[in-house]
């Protein structure tokens, strides 16, 4: 017995100096470690600072008793768990019950036998050490289940980085992916065009013919300014991409962008015979980035011309909305269902199909003319009906 409960603690509280001898010398001797307290408050104040293994407590003691003690080490955190063994001569049975009501784990009556005394202490001792075993693993347990938690977590964090990192990988070798698409076809047509034209101006007998045609240079002309709107647009949506552009805000005289948009087009609208009408006041001025919104309007505009048949007018008109200018990009082309109408804006979703004349595109100046806009804090959108034409807009502050 006395190797297993070696160094268990008992605290023994008694006011009879000999008893506290003889329950020390007994406990001693089979190795447990006897404290004493001679009065109920040094007692509580002992267990408090030093908590025991077990109390040893008499009942009938002057100032506090011991019903009173066992009470209060109860009704305490730190000695809640201590198991009580009530010592005393009082052993009627409304005293047994009042103790184990108020927390006492056992009686022994005096005068003790030694053995039962002792034994009674190792039950306890043994049940109280048994239940710290219990409450440290549970702790322990506690502990390792926070940190699986957390490492969990953590891995659960890792994944998701890892999911986003490989959608960041999608998109980028997506946009890849449409930049070889355009550099192999869509600028193919427009370089092969100029170069065919060159060819003919350098010797113009080879082709049979003696003189170059006014619509030589013109076609030359608009294979050219489609090379260029396209390289223009390839290097914004470069810029965006990386994030590299500024966007530097200032007020805008819208109409007189438009006028230079058209006279830059005036070409490829001439061979479809195109009207193209500016009605923006000369006087209205909104708030944003002359290039980028010179670029949307581009955009807008070279699409109204893909889509318009021969003989067809674009208007470039606007709104008043509150604060806001709404500019507006209309047509009398070929318009649009939902399907393709809802996916034109969608980032990386490229809808690339063939205008009236069979004109190529690679979808990629709506996207950039999105991406200008929301950089602006704008709003950008589009109304079609299939063969009705198609309306597209952003909105900007005055």
């Amino acid at each position: 017995m006395s190797n297993m409960k070696n160094k268990a603690v008992v605290l023994i509280i008694d006011d009879t100096p000999r008893n506290l001898q003889l329950v020390g010398n007994l406990l001693g001797e089979q190795g447990y470690k006897p404290v004493f307290a001679t009065d109920g408050e040094r007692g509580l104040s002992s267990a408090i600072a030093n908590p025991p293994d077990l109390v040893l407590l008499d009942i009938s003691m002057p100032g506090m008793d011991g019903f009173e003690v066992c009470e209060k080490l109860n009704n305490n955190v730190i000695t809640k768990d201590i198991p009580v063994i009530f010592l005393t001569a009082r052993a009627d049975m409304t005293d047994v019950l009042k103790g184990f009501k108020i927390g006492a784990v056992d009686y022994v009556t005096k005068p003790f036998n030694n053995a039962e005394l002792l034994q009674r202490v190792f039950t306890h001792v043994d049940l109280k050490q048994s239940k710290d075993i219990i409450r440290n693993q549970n702790d322990d347990l506690q502990i390792k289940n926070t940190a699986l938690d957390k490492m969990n977590q953590i891995i659960a964090d890792s994944a998701n980085d890892m999911k986003r990192m490989n959608e960041q990988l999608e998109v980028l070798n997506d946009s890849k992916d449409k930049l070889f698409s355009i550099i192999a076809h869509d600028l193919r047509g427009p370089v092969g065009g100029i170069k065919t034209m060159l060819e003919l101006i350098n010797n113009p007998a080879a082709f049979g013919q003696d003189e170059l045609t006014e619509e030589v240079f013109e076609a030359l002309l608009q294979a050219a300014n489609r090379t260029w709107y396209l390289l223009e647009n390839l290097l914004a949506w470069s810029r965006t991409e990386r994030g590299i552009l500024n966007v530097k805000k200032q007020n805008v005289a819208i109409e007189s962008v438009v006028a230079d948009v058209i006279a830059l087009l005036k070409s490829s609208g001439h061979e479809k015979k195109i009207q193209m009408v500016n009605e923006i006041p000369k006087e209205l001025r909104i708030k944003g980035d002359e290039n980028m919104i010179a670029t949307i309007i581009r955009n807008y505009i070279s699409n109204a011309l893909k889509f318009t048949p021969k003989g067809g007018t674009i208007k470039v008109h606007s709104t008043t909305e509150g604060v806001n200018v709404k500019v507006i990009v209309t047509d009398n082309g070929i318009g649009m269902g939902d399907e393709i109408r809802t996916q034109i804006f969608v980032k990386g979703s490229y809808l690339s199909t063939h205008g009236t004349n069979n004109e190529k595109g690679s979808g990629l100046g709506l996207k950039i003319s999105k991406e200008f806009v929301e950089l602006q804090d704008g709003i950008i959108g589009v109304d079609s009906q299939e063969g009705k034409g198609s309306s597209f807009w952003f909105s900007l502050p005055k």
